[in-house]
């Protein structure tokens, strides 16, 4: 993130902010050559948030502060990290010796909470 300041001095030294979006504390945002590097801090999770509507701000060190805010929106991409379950477990029934070939035994159900197919 790249913000600009003509101050010179303290007038033109650059703060940046999460405001909002970030209820978790799921990211950070560090200075790095004069730029804001928004960074996760910790395991995102597509499952827990699949995406982000921050409100980064920056300000300077003048008196009084200036300041801007840009909105960054993320997408949080799932990847096939869940296992598929079992509706329930175990699955208990009965069928009579003379059922024919092709009798239907019981039906199982199961989910993934992954997105996708």
């Amino acid at each position: 993130i790249r913000a600009a300041d003509q101050d010179l001095g303290q007038n033109g030294e650059l703060l940046y902010s999460i405001a909002r979006g970030d209820t978790n504390g799921d990211f950070g945002i560090s200075v790095e050559g004069g730029t804001g590097v928004l960074s996760s801090v910790q395991q995102l999770d597509h499952e827990r948030a699949s995406s982000y509507d921050l409100l980064v701000l920056v300000a300077d060190r003048g008196c009084p502060v200036q300041s801007t805010t840009v909105s960054v929106s993320l997408q949080i991409l799932d990847i096939n990290d869940e296992p598929p379950a079992f509706a329930q477990d175990p699955y208990t029934t009965a069928i009579p010796e003379n059922a024919g070939p092709v009798a239907s035994v019981l039906q199982v159900t199961a989910s993934d909470p992954d997105t996708g197919s």
